[in-house]
């Protein structure tokens, strides 16, 4: 490869993979492994003084990920995502938390992560935290996107989920922990949940009216524990104390932010933009003007939000208590629905 391409595919390639690295030297290693050769011949392939074949490009863009048409397009306008479906189907729960759980693992490992998060329903990694909530959200997940044909004549039950798999989502909830966010929730939040809760109980998927309050009460103790997360500034397990170890939490309340739930991740320069879609699947891309688009939006509707975190607690209890009023009205009406 001669110096007057130094724009090929080979060398945006390379440029793109080693921003998945803190260091230089990581990514060596990591291309010695992929390609099984040497060190003197992954510099050599840096260079552009040797080209990758075919197959070790095809080995590149399945191992970290890259879209060679996408670095091909790179200077158009062309967008290209990928769909978390497409990459396992998720014929089980224990399907879904295994894809969730390795995409979160390798999300963490970028360096100086931040995370703006929108959304108009309650993250999934926080509703992991409460087993009898999340075997509820599973439920309808599992009746309506994935179709599952075990459920589509069963009742709710709580042990939807095995213990395996509850302590699956329980490691994913942890790693969700660690890291660094700005959230943006709205007073919808709770809405679809709590649409769920009433549909399916005049379904009679609930046995009986117990199951159904066990569900609201963990919903309530979602947002209370929320609460308090906000208030520290920090995730954390409930039960537990915030540490320094633990992400920040920085809150917002927006009712700016009718969008579905998207996800920009900014790490040093590596960006990476997650749109719902087919809800709890999603969309990804990582092209750069839009992710910088995004970015901006975030900080648009960060001006016209209200802080929620740390000392912000008037506004932080008068979002709360709203939340609460709503599960405990919904409560009410189960009571009244089951009498």
């Amino acid at each position: 490869m001669n110096e007057e391409q130094p724009d090929t595919l080979q060398l945006k390639l390379f440029n793109e993979i080693l921003t998945r690295f803190s260091g230089k030297s990581e990514a060596i290693s990591e291309l010695m492994k992929v390609l099984s050769v040497n060190r003197d011949g992954i510099y050599r392939r840096l260079r552009g003084d040797t080209l990758l074949t075919s197959q070790e490009l095809h080995l590149l863009a399945i191992r970290f990920s890259i879209s060679l048409d996408e670095l091909v397009h790179e200077d158009t306008n062309k967008i290209f995502f990928s769909y978390s479906l497409y990459e396992q189907d998720a014929n089980s729960f224990w399907d879904y938390l295994m894809l969730m759980n390795q995409h979160l693992k390798e999300f963490v490992k970028q360096p100086e992560l931040w995370v703006y998060y929108s959304s108009q329903e309650i993250p999934i990694f926080i509703s992991m935290m409460f087993p009898k909530l999340f075997a509820f959200k599973m439920y309808v997940h599992g009746l309506t996107t994935w179709h599952l044909d075990f459920l589509q004549d069963k009742p709710f039950d709580f042990d939807l989920l095995n213990a395996k798999e509850q302590a699956l989502a329980m490691e994913t909830s942890q790693i969700y922990c660690t890291i660094n966010s700005t959230d943006f929730w709205t007073l919808a939040l709770l809405q679809q949940s709590l649409s769920q809760i009433e549909y399916l109980a005049v379904e009679g998927r609930f046995k009986t009216f117990e199951i159904c309050q066990e569900v609201c009460l963990e919903l309530l103790e979602l947002i209370r524990h929320a609460r308090l997360m906000a208030e520290s500034g920090k995730k954390f397990m409930p039960g537990h104390q915030p540490i320094k170890a633990n992400g920040v939490f920085d809150l917002f309340h927006s009712e700016l932010t009718v969008t579905n739930t998207t996800i920009l991740s900014i790490a040093q320069q590596r960006y990476g933009l997650y749109n719902a879609f087919d809800n709890p699947n999603f969309l990804f891309t990582n092209n750069k003007k839009l992710c910088l688009l995004k970015e901006a939006w975030f900080k648009k509707v960060k001006q016209y939000s209200v802080s929620m975190s740390v000392h912000s607690s008037k506004n932080r209890n008068h979002y709360f208590n709203k939340l609460e009023s709503k599960i405990e009205q919904t409560m009410k009406r189960m009571e009244y629905a089951f009498s």
